[in-house]
């Protein structure tokens, strides 16, 4: 209601009022969840180099930005606040990357022997798969400058400025 009565008042420019509330939004969108990550990465076991750390604090940004952006596009279509979709799937692959490669072995039990099956045969890995690593970075770059030009085109149609 609000953008719709300054839209139609012209107080400003609809990119104005996208590219302010993006940056605005911009600092807790991504300290929030780095500190998240600072705090339970390690806790959680997994493994302890900067790179995996990096690579997996990069890729929950990336999601975090890319989310971020569907919600607007959802919000700007729609404009009910009560939509919402997730987006799992090049995130989770990103995230496994970070922590295994298809050369990694986890140690597996078979008939009470103990021995080492290879990371990329786990069924929960193997039905995502571990290649495909910099398509999925591209794919997420993609959804999140296309999810936000939905979100800015989206809102020219309400209250349009006389």
């Amino acid at each position: 209601m609000m953008l719709e009565k300054e839209r139609s008042s012209g107080m400003y420019r609809l990119s104005s009022y996208f590219m302010s509330r993006m940056v605005a939004d911009l600092p807790m969108g991504l300290v929030l969840p780095t500190i998240f990550v600072c705090m339970t990465y390690f806790m959680a076991g997994l493994r302890d180099t900067a790179a995996n750390f990096l690579f997996t604090l990069s890729a929950l940004l990336l999601n975090v930005l890319v989310s971020e952006g569907l919600g607007l596009a959802i919000g700007a279509i729609v404009m009910d606040l009560k939509s919402a979709a997730t987006l799992g799937h090049y995130t989770y692959k990103l995230l496994m990357g970070s922590q295994y490669s298809a050369q990694d072995f986890y140690p597996c039990t078979t008939t009470n022997v103990s021995q080492f099956c290879p990371v990329a045969e786990y069924p929960a890995i193997k039905q995502v798969g571990l290649d495909g690593q910099p398509l999925s970075v591209l794919v997420m770059v993609i959804l999140l400058v296309a999810y936000r030009l939905v979100a800015y085109v989206s809102p020219r149609r309400v209250g349009v400025t006389k």
